[in-house]
């Protein structure tokens, strides 16, 4: 059997990450055979190459996912619908968001293969306590908070 009849397998498959904004980001999927064409989609719907580079997405022949800043790029002026190859993403404050669930599939000619789901978030940081106990209320839960007493 040659190589191209092969039915891929993941070497490498992408992992959900919790992400800074402007940090950058790498997703990677590998696999066997070395061949296989990778594809990634991203909430569902395939990325273009074009259509991940005005997202500051870059997909690399090795199967990996770049986002060099991550959730910084700036929402670019919309001239008519968007491609249908293009992905969803989310577009908050003019800005648009990487958040969303990513997966990469490899394809030969005997088969394709999709990797389990990699979830990216923004972290979200808490700037003090009123701020904690805000967001503690928003979401219902109870938390018991055991502060000294100041006299």
């Amino acid at each position: 059997m040659t190589s191209s009849q092969l039915v891929p397998r993941f070497t490498v498959e992408p992992r959900s990450d919790v992400v800074r904004t402007g940090s950058a980001v790498a997703l990677t999927c590998a696999v066997q055979p070395a061949h296989a064409h990778i594809r990634w989609t991203l909430n569902g719907t395939t990325l273009s190459a074009p259509a991940a580079r005005r997202r500051g997405i870059e997909l690399s022949r090795s199967g990996q996912l770049l986002i060099a800043a991550y959730n910084r790029l700036a929402k670019a002026s919309s001239h008519g619908p968007s491609s249908s190859s293009s992905a969803s993403v989310a577009e908050t404050g003019g800005r648009i968001s990487h958040d969303g669930v990513y997966q990469c599939a490899a394809v030969t000619q005997a088969g394709v293969i999709v990797s389990s789901e990699a979830k990216l978030q923004t972290a979200r940081t808490i700037s003090s306590l009123s701020s904690l106990l805000r967001m503690i209320l928003d979401k219902k839960m109870l938390c018991v908070l055991n502060l000294p007493t100041l006299y």
